[in-house]
């Protein structure tokens, strides 16, 4: 079986790769965002992607639908963030970084800018497209029949949804479903910069383009909970991973200053 892992922009998703790479040999893995997008999913339609026999995951910005390439079977896995958090991550993000992917828009505006600018889909209900595999609908015509497929597709495809806020128990759904060990890890690239509070009309600017999200949210949210209450002793498993994890995250910079010394 292959695993697609769909990014969705500032869902943790860079952490989660960290994780990735720990799990799978190299030649196992192919990260989309480092190949190119474009390049990647051409090689995979044109069956000319290197090693594609040996790969076991695949992981990048790319919405639904990659499966379509493949013969052999294949299941999603994804995380999802709540709508305001990432939208003010994303833009926060862009604004600073030079490199980010919509900085040459941050840049130059304010959320509420950002968050109306029809050039930028991913602020429409972004997370809802990604799952539907529809970025074709125009900037603010998204429909609920999108949110009615992103539904499917996760009910029929998706061997696991993760939640960003909930992030470490994410990781305990994936250990117990996929058997992954070595899921400890760093945070990566976190957004520093944010705004306090949001005003209400940023909110509610927010909110109005991304009702879809807020829907999908809600309804991986009820899933995910019913997931964990089926996982046998759930909460301690938590709680020792959150020690062990603690410690990791002490012990990983001072050996990665003393292999740099080395």
């Amino acid at each position: 079986m292959i695993l697609i892992s769909i990014h969705i922009y500032k869902t943790a998703g860079t952490t989660f790769y960290s994780i990735i790479d720990r799990i799978f040999k190299r030649n196992q893995i192919v990260n989309a965002n480092i190949e190119g997008l474009e390049k990647c999913e051409q090689s995979l339609k044109n069956n000319r992607l290197e090693n594609k026999e040996s790969i076991k995951i695949i992981h990048g910005h790319f919405p639904f639908g990659w499966h379509t390439y493949f013969s052999t079977p294949v299941q999603y896995i994804s995380f999802l963030r709540d709508p305001v958090s990432r939208v003010v991550s994303d833009y926060f993000y862009n604004k600073a970084f030079s490199e980010g992917h919509n900085h040459s828009y941050a840049s130059k505006m304010t959320l509420e800018e950002y968050v109306n600018c029809d050039k930028i889909l991913d602020m429409d209900n972004g997370q809802t497209r990604s799952i539907a595999g529809d970025y074709d609908t125009p900037y603010g015509q998204c429909t609920p029949e999108m949110l009615t497929l992103a539904k499917k597709n996760i009910d029929s495809m998706f061997l696991f949804v993760g939640l960003t806020e909930k992030f470490d128990d994410s990781l305990m759904l994936i250990n117990y479903y996929l058997g992954w060990k070595k899921i400890y890890y760093t945070n990566k690239n976190v957004t520093i910069k944010k705004t306090r509070v949001l005003t209400s009309q940023q909110r509610t600017i927010i909110d109005q383009r991304n009702k879809l999200d807020k829907e999908l949210y809600q309804y991986v949210s009820l899933q995910f909970e019913n997931k964990k209450k089926h996982i046998p002793l759930f909460t301690c498993r938590l709680i020792l991973f959150k020690v062990y994890n603690f410690t990791y995250k002490i012990i990983h910079p001072v050996y990665r200053s003393i292999k740099s010394i080395k």
